[in-house]
């Protein structure tokens, strides 16, 4: 009797091991208000195998990769839009214990969904201007402003050119602004944000725009260099090689003169 006794509470036991479920046990970050969200540390009740970075869905989204071991996983993405984040998992995954037989993670026990509040306190700033910073310029008429996100409240006398507010701004579609103003006097040109300027990004929260200064040399008789297209080679499938091992598309320029060009901010665009 004792021996049958001791014999039950061991099959007993094993019995209720083998029938728990996995759960996750917590999550870095915490659940709530973030302002940056590119990873996410998951740790489940118990070692697991069968994590997939398919499995972890971010606004019905997968995650891009994971890395881990055991009960831990850390799984990267991109960063998801500003505002609510909801945090699910693919079903089926496929993940599971250790166990003989295997258990499965329930994904949906409280505690395996979450959400988090992606917040943008990040204020806008320039990106790329053209022409580029410090150059010398033959012309100087207009200047492209890049900014590095979706921005509003621009007007042209937002900025100031030699002290002077510019007299119109343009917008390309999903481009730079293009201010315009009456070509200033030779020499050194400087350029500034007025002060009050209005410009923020559409964050629910706005951010300002801190503005900045920069400067250019504007010589009339500036000598330019003779520059060419030598080269044009597009739909490249079996062609020359980048530096980063892809077939991109591509132009060579070749200066035919014999002074140096600073290509600073050139580029190609598809607008007639």
């Amino acid at each position: 009797m004792f021996t049958r006794a001791i014999l039950l509470g061991i099959f007993c036991g094993a019995l209720s091991a083998q029938s728990a479920v996995v759960t996750v046990a917590s999550v870095s970050p915490p659940p709530g208000v973030v302002t940056s969200l590119t990873q996410i540390t998951v740790t489940f009740s118990a070692p697991v195998t069968g994590v997939n970075a398919d499995d972890l869905l971010l606004n019905t989204q997968p995650a891009a990769a994971v890395s881990g071991s055991g009960a831990t996983y850390t799984f990267s993405f991109a960063q998801p839009l500003y505002g609510n984040v909801s945090i699910t998992w693919f079903e089926p995954h496929g993940i599971t214990d250790m166990a003989i037989p295997p258990n499965p993670f329930d994904a949906s026990a409280p505690g395996s969904t979450w959400m988090y509040d992606l917040q943008d306190v990040v204020p806008p700033t320039v990106r790329r201007l053209f022409p580029a910073v410090g150059v010398t310029v033959r012309s100087l008429g207009q200047v492209e402003v890049t900014f590095s996100e979706e921005v509003t409240g621009v007007d042209a006398t937002d900025l100031l050119i030699s002290g002077q507010p510019a007299t119109n701004v343009i917008r390309i579609p999903a481009g730079p602004y293009i201010f315009q103003f009456a070509a200033p006097a030779p020499g050194t040109v400087q350029l500034q944000w007025a002060n009050g300027h209005g410009i923020t990004d559409q964050a629910t929260s706005p951010n300002a725009f801190a503005g900045n200064s920069w400067s250019y040399t504007y010589d009339p008789n500036l000598v330019l260099g003779d520059l060419i297209i030598n080269e044009f080679l597009a739909s490249n499938q079996t062609g020359l090689i980048d530096e980063d091992g892809q077939q991109e598309d591509g132009i060579e320029i070749y200066n035919r003169g014999t002074n140096s060009v600073n290509m600073g901010g050139w580029s190609l665009r598809d607008d007639v």
